[in-house]
């Protein structure tokens, strides 16, 4: 018997309730083997202690049943983080892709890196285990040539001056915008 208390022991080494529950069925147990007479025995007694290893056996399913069910929940909050994660990383990689691709682009004189990015794609470019774009060369020369009207020669940021761009021969066909454009001209 003492063998079947080692065995139960193990199984119920991290439900302290359990624990508590066996130590006493194991106590009440000691007491009968200790009464000589054997007459003590009241059949009483014995279905309470029935009674008590059925609840220990009991708490402990319960146990291995919770645990089980954290266990999978466990698992499953892992593979969502896993496919979270996966996908902030594809997104990052894309938008390292467009970042460098624009910068390039204005570099080269592009008027609006944005429409060429719509008008381009960047499949063509490849992300390097360094973190950088493979491919921009070659992307840059083919959108130069597809979308000439994109890139210009000379590239301003400056804003434009105003000037009177009005014609002599016009002078007095409106005399209100006329007004206006002088207001405006640069000596």
């Amino acid at each position: 018997m003492e063998d079947k208390f080692k065995s139960i022991e193990k199984l119920l080494k991290d439900d302290e309730e359990a624990q508590v529950t066996l130590m006493e069925i194991k106590k009440s147990y000691a007491a009968l083997d200790d009464d000589a007479s054997g007459t003590g025995q009241d059949e009483e007694y014995i279905e309470g202690l029935k009674a008590d290893m059925r609840k220990a056996a009991e708490a402990r399913e319960q146990w291995e049943h919770e645990a089980n069910e954290a266990r999978a929940g466990l698992e499953k909050l892992q593979e969502l983080q896993a496919h979270e994660l996966e996908r902030m990383r594809q997104e990052m990689a894309s938008e390292r892709l467009e970042h460098a691709a624009k910068l390039e682009a204005f570099k080269a004189g592009c008027r609006n890196p944005q429409d060429l990015l719509l008008l381009c794609g960047t499949e063509e470019l490849k992300l390097a285990e360094d973190g950088t774009a493979q491919g921009l060369a070659k992307w840059l020369a083919k959108a130069q040539t597809e979308r000439p009207y994109l890139f210009t020669e000379s590239f301003s940021v400056l804003p434009p001056t105003f000037q009177s761009s009005r014609n002599e021969a016009r002078t007095g066909e409106l005399p209100a915008l006329d007004e206006a454009a002088k207001a405006y001209e640069v000596s």
